[in-house]
């Protein structure tokens, strides 16, 4: 998938996105949501955005796809269905989301291994790498 931040075209449909469909940032025609923060993000990281996610029933999605429907954080890393994102973890797959100030107030591999929709080995990975990210943007705010 080539990815064009400037694309007022619709992946789904291929509809013109120009006017309502831009300034709401959903297609008039399918009901697409578009995050157009996603895809400057995309363009920067190509690689990690259209890299596949497995879906329940056997179906893939690209991380772009999932991503510009459901939150505006700049993704870092992908392990399975967990983003880990400048704001915390986000589920691709379900929508599932812990933010950055609430991931050391519970024991989210605990709790999430009780789930039976969770790969607890992608989450970890996820979990450890989404502390590292908050410690260090913790440490060096933007200003």
């Amino acid at each position: 998938m080539k990815i064009d931040p400037t694309s007022t075209e619709c992946y789904c449909c291929r509809e013109n996105l120009n006017g309502t469909g831009a300034a709401t940032g959903e297609c008039p025609e399918c009901s697409r949501i578009y995050n157009f923060n996603q895809r400057r993000f995309a363009v920067k990281n190509p690689a990690l955005y259209t890299s596949s996610v497995p879906l329940q029933g056997g179906e893939q999605s690209t991380v772009l796809n999932l991503a510009e429907q459901m939150f505006d954080e700049e993704i870092i890393a992908v392990f399975g269905v967990w983003a880990v994102t400048t704001g915390g973890i986000e589920c691709l797959s379900n929508g599932y989301s812990i933010v950055n100030h609430r991931l050391n107030k519970e024991d989210w591999v605990s709790h999430l291994g009780l789930k039976n929709w969770v790969n607890i080995g992608d989450f970890s990975m996820a979990f450890n790498r989404a502390i590292e990210l908050s410690e260090m943007l913790e440490a060096n705010p933007k200003k």
